[in-house]
């Protein structure tokens, strides 16, 4: 299912709304000249205290002042302002029996029901939240919905998805509401029916034809159910029927990016940066998604624009430079790297442009500016040795071995340069320094889970020092008890030891939370010594690049 916040404002916006106010001093909704109400002297001083605790913003007091009366007073003023305080301070089991007792004194009152709906939602009671917000509608039919999205504003997403489906669950009672069927769309949409969805969406916008919202969900509906073109003619015509509404623009833009339609979505980027200058960053942002989606001839246009207007310009540049490399065209790449002029950017494009060195092959190169860049940012130093490395690591694990020997001799107990330099010289199969390197991490940090479970399974994995091993990895397990890593060296440990059924049952633990290569070898190997040979293969056949080791 797609995850998404479903936001209320959007049924808000649908249903008029302009203002918002969390909590109501009084409710407008009862057309009765007010009753007279006798009250007790202590019970006066409460209320007393009640309303300067609430012009204070003392809620819990003024609350707790409130509630104490509310439940024997006859004033439907009191319930209100118990009810709605509840509400705000998110206590939906009082907010729901004080708007009990209010509705109980004034039945026809619709904020009452507001209320009750949203504390029952609060509860998740969904069926009794639907039932108080069939009786707001048919009380308030015109602007009932308007006020009970406003004040629901704030309630999490995960209560908001059922306000949702409660207001969905009323679209074929109350036919009139196009706020419903738009909730009804998004309720199916999450239900993976889309078609159904659109039906919805058709409902919503005959009733309320220009809301913005339920175009952009159509126009999303029909792009994802492969029907691209209909999503295009449709973004593209609410595009130029609403000019100023950016949402419109942005949304088409999009489209016509992941239908790849790159000439259109360069000229409707053309057209959003004459009609709109100074939404400069929306139009970064979308030049930064036809980038991803690898349309960089439409990036860079757009980038390169941006450039021209002084924007941000050592942001554009670094995307631009990134841009380029995507295209393989790293001239522009280091071209534009080379052009930043902030300190910061300097340091980004430097490593970048090493980086890129690296790439091409041309060592001397890069290894030259990763040493002016330590020169230049020496509190970085620590940081490019390790990204240096890093790009060795792959081809030739004994030259970046040396450039961590080299940070050595500057930073000697930094233990993530001792931890590196270790799993480089085991690659480079000198047992001894990596031991060495290792056991000097836990000289300073005896708890270092990562380096007992690296020492420990380079002691089984590269010698017969099975027992030992087997120390230092059970003592990495007690401190991270789920990290698959470790739970993996666990088992492989204990196929060395000829304990093939826990090593089972710690591999497979391994396998389900990180399903690579190493871990599944591992596991293969043990089912053989098992005899299940079915199982082994099964995995086998998910990890083809074991069968060329």
């Amino acid at each position: 299912m797609l995850k998404r916040t479903l936001h209320l404002c959007v049924l808000v916006m649908m249903a008029g709304c302009a203002s918002i106010n969390t909590i109501p001093a009084t409710s407008k909704k009862e057309a009765a000249t007010p009753a007279s109400y006798t009250y007790a002297d202590s019970a006066l001083g409460d209320l007393l205290i009640a309303e300067v605790s609430l012009q204070r913003d003392l809620f819990p007091l003024a609350l707790d002042y409130y509630q104490r009366h509310a439940q024997h007073s006859q004033s439907p003023a009191i319930s209100e302002q118990s009810t709605l305080l509840a509400l705000h301070l998110g206590k939906a089991d009082m907010a729901l029996n004080e708007a009990h007792h209010w509705l109980k004194q004034t039945p026809n009152n619709a904020t009452a029901h507001e209320a009750a709906a949203l504390a029952h939602i609060m509860l998740e009671q969904v069926e009794q939240a639907t039932e108080q917000i069939d009786l707001l509608l048919q009380l308030e039919p015109e602007h009932g919905l308007t006020s009970l999205l406003t004040h629901s504003q704030g309630i999490g997403e995960q209560h908001t998805a059922l306000l949702v489906a409660a207001l969905a669950s009323l679209a074929d009672k109350h036919p009139q509401q196009g706020t419903l069927w738009y909730a009804k769309a998004l309720k199916q949409q999450d239900d993976q029916q889309p078609k159904s969805a659109l039906k919805s969406l058709n409902k919503a916008l005959r009733i309320t034809p220009e809301h913005v919202e339920a175009q952009l969900l159509k126009a999303r509906l029909l792009f994802d159910t492969h029907r691209r073109r209909a999503a295009l003619r449709y973004s593209n015509k609410q595009s130029q029927l609403h000019p100023s509404e950016l949402r419109l623009q942005a949304q088409h833009i999009r489209l016509l990016i992941e239908a790849g339609k790159e000439k259109n979505a360069q000229r409707a980027l053309t057209t959003l940066a004459t009609h709109h200058p100074n939404e400069q960053e929306l139009r970064l942002a979308l030049a930064i998604f036809a980038m991803e989606q690898g349309l960089s001839q439409t990036a860079r246009q757009a980038l390169e624009q941006l450039l021209t207007e002084g924007y941000r310009q050592d942001d554009i540049r670094l995307y631009l430079g990134h841009n380029a490399e995507q295209a393989q065209d790293y001239e522009t790449a280091l071209f534009y790297y080379q052009k930043t002029q902030s300190r910061e950017a300097n340091l980004k494009a430097g490593f970048q442009a090493a980086r890129l060195y690296h790439l091409q092959k041309n060592y001397e190169a890069s290894e030259t500016t990763f040493h002016e860049l330590r020169q230049k940012y020496p509190e970085h130093a620590l940081d490019l040795y390790l990204a240096e490395a890093d790009l060795w690591r792959p081809d030739s694990p004994k030259a970046a071995l040396a450039i961590l020997h080299s940070a050595l001799q500057h930073y000697p107990d930094n233990s993530d340069l001792l931890y590196f330099h270790a799993l480089m010289a085991e690659q480079n199969d000198d047992i001894p320094q990596a031991e060495r390197d290792l056991r000097l991490i836990l000289q300073h940090d005896p708890l270092n889970a990562a380096a007992l479970n690296a020492l420990g399974y380079i002691l089984t994995d590269r010698t017969d020092r099975h027992e030992e091993a087997y120390i230092y990895i059970k003592d990495a397990l007690q401190l991270e008890p789920d990290n698959p890593a470790i739970l993996d060296s666990k088992g492989w440990v204990l196929f060395h030891l000829g304990r093939n059924e826990e090593a089972l049952h710690y591999l497979q633990r391994s396998y389900e939370a990180m399903k690579d290569d190493e871990v599944a070898a591992h596991l293969i190997k043990v089912l053989q010594a098992l005899g299940l040979e079915a199982e082994a293969e099964n995995i086998q056949q998910h990890h083809p690049s074991l069968n060329e080791q």
